[in-house]
């Protein structure tokens, strides 16, 4: 009785620590700011659009509420199209790439003073909602293909946590066995007549 009594207290209390810390990591990734969606165009090969990449990786770093929404257009014919039919429906040039589109601002090229506007209008939009362009003009991007992911932590903040309950699991669960196979082996045994 007392041992299942430990071991039930054991995983409650691993439990609760477990739901504190993925409930605490929820609450950090959800900051309740407005999603900014960044439409970028690119191509392979390009040496301004290998410039911004990392221009917007950084700055996905400083806003986790970008969506960043890329588009490779040389291979890519439906991502061309897409490129097209913004450029017609904002009224902004597509004769090359890179092409960054926040809320109602396009961008064509990339330097450090489109950079600066760039995250100008990231900002601006952390207040208000910069939603998806092609919702707003009703462009159909079905066939389109994401070609750039969010930079991935390779760590999450809260990794050493983790590993520190799962060792404080580990060492309960050893405890329990350790303790059921004492019991066991502390019984008399039986005498055969």
């Amino acid at each position: 009785m007392h041992l299942k009594r430990n071991l039930t207290l054991s995983l409650v209390i691993v439990l609760l620590l477990t739901a504190a810390v993925y409930g605490g990591t929820a609450a950090q990734s959800d900051s309740g700011d407005p999603a900014v969606v960044i439409t970028f165009f690119w191509r392979e090969g390009c040496s301004h659009c290998a410039a911004e990449k990392p221009f917007l990786q950084e700055l996905i770093t400083q806003y986790p509420q970008i969506d960043l929404r890329a588009y490779e257009v040389y291979d890519s014919q439906a991502n061309l199209d897409y490129l097209f039919g913004l450029g017609e429906a904002m009224n902004f040039e597509t004769s090359g790439v890179p092409v960054t589109v926040i809320g109602d601002q396009a961008w064509v090229g990339f330097s450090d003073e489109i950079g600066a506007e760039i995250a100008a209008a990231v900002s601006a939009c952390s207040s208000d909602v910069c939603a998806d362009p092609a919702d707003k003009y009703g462009l159909d991007t079905s066939g389109t293909v994401q070609s750039l992911e969010a930079p991935q932590e390779t760590e999450s903040a809260s990794s050493p946590i983790v590993w520190a309950l799962a060792v404080v699991a580990l060492v309960l669960v050893a405890y329990g066995v350790g303790s059921l196979l004492r019991k066991r082996g502390a019984k008399p045994a039986r005498k055969r007549h």
